[in-house]
């Protein structure tokens, strides 16, 4: 049975429950394999430990007992607390919080050169076209595992050898348009030798619009070498990678069946929002400096002392005017006067008899 520990480079740390039964403990993530890896649902028990007593009670060869700790959906059922899991041909296990992982002990240990041997990357090859559709590893045992959907032109598989070189690093690049639902833009992988820890060679995979900025990287060191990725849509989250050093400085590699973690996404939503609250408070701010000051009041008008008002126009020389013209329109209309005798009355005057 393969002994070596892997892990991921994700910052998460290994929570161990002691158990003689188990590898190193309980250890936080979900069971891993290569291509002939599956799982097989048990049933929902109260411990860990009776976890483990029906996965043996099976006695059909299952190298490990996965734990379920929190209900989710997976991809195909829900899971809940208590779910209990069989794995077989376990080589690892993933990064995820939701579940725990018992690696059984076997009374055979493997040699340490067949183990080094059997998960060497032998080789990698990719498919590709606009975008970065996938990226497959090939092993020294003859097994492969394909990380991404199939789609594209395919990409020459690239000759490793597990003897003398092994995957050091990774770097995922993104696109000049929108590639979401792929790879993104392309992925190098740096090669180093396994003797001096010289930097050999670099295998890119690159799709059209692949650009230079650069979305992911992850490197190891001799005795650790990187096997596969951590994967989860469209970004790389982390690299499965093997030590046969015993070291177990953080948990886990993703997994290829059903129980998929999503914390890494909560962690980046959770990082989004507060970035999100943090722009809002900054535009907040500049727009409350820039309001515009107020417009400066109209100057105010002079202050006049009130003046009397001017005497009206004396009315006596236009009466007079008035009369004059009156006395000469009636001297021109006026009868002629009669002269009556003296002694005589006119009509209007004359008494009555």
């Amino acid at each position: 049975m393969l002994r070596a520990v892997l892990v991921v480079l994700s910052g998460w740390r290994a929570t161990v429950l002691a158990d003689d039964r188990c590898v190193g403990g309980w250890q936080t993530g979900d069971g891993w394999g290569g291509p002939d890896a599956y799982e097989t649902y048990v049933g929902t028990y109260t411990s860990r430990e009776d976890c483990i007593d029906a996965v043996k009670s099976l006695n059909d060869g299952a190298s490990s007992a996965t734990y379920c700790l929190s209900a989710y959906s997976g991809s195909s059922r829900w899971w809940y607390p208590g779910d209990c899991v069989a794995e077989y041909f376990q080589t690892g296990k993933s990064s995820t919080s939701r579940w725990e992982n018992c690696l059984f002990a076997s009374d055979t240990e493997t040699p340490a050169s067949s183990t080094i041997s059997g998960r060497m990357v032998s080789g990698l090859s990719a498919e590709r076209g606009w975008c970065l559709d996938s990226v497959t590893f090939h092993y020294a045992d003859g097994g492969t595992t394909k990380f991404g959907e199939s789609g594209g032109g395919p990409v020459p598989r690239v000759d490793l050898d597990p003897t003398a070189e092994y995957v050091s690093g990774v770097l995922q690049y993104g696109a000049t348009v929108g590639c979401s639902s792929y790879m993104e833009g392309g992925i190098k992988f740096i090669v180093k030798s396994i003797s001096t820890g010289a930097n050999l060679r670099t295998v890119s995979f690159a799709g059209s619009y692949q650009s230079s900025t650069v979305l992911r990287e992850y490197n190891v060191e001799w005795p650790c070498r990187i096997i596969g990725l951590e994967f989860d849509y469209r970004y790389i989250d982390g690299v499965l990678r093997i030590c046969d050093d015993g070291e177990s400085d953080a948990a886990g590699i993703s997994s290829s069946n059903d129980k998929d973690s999503d914390d890494n996404s909560l962690v980046v939503i959770l990082c989004v929002v507060g970035a999100l609250l943090v722009v809002i408070a900054v535009v907040a701010m500049m727009n409350r400096q820039q309001k515009p000051a107020e417009p400066p009041s109209a100057p105010a008008l002079p202050v006049h002392e009130p003046t009397a008002p001017p005497p009206p126009p004396s009315l006596a020389p236009i009466k007079a005017e008035a009369l004059e013209m009156l006395a000469e329109e009636t001297a021109e209309f006026a009868p002629e006067a009669t002269s009556l005798p003296p002694g005589h009355a006119s009509g209007a005057e004359a008494p009555r008899w």
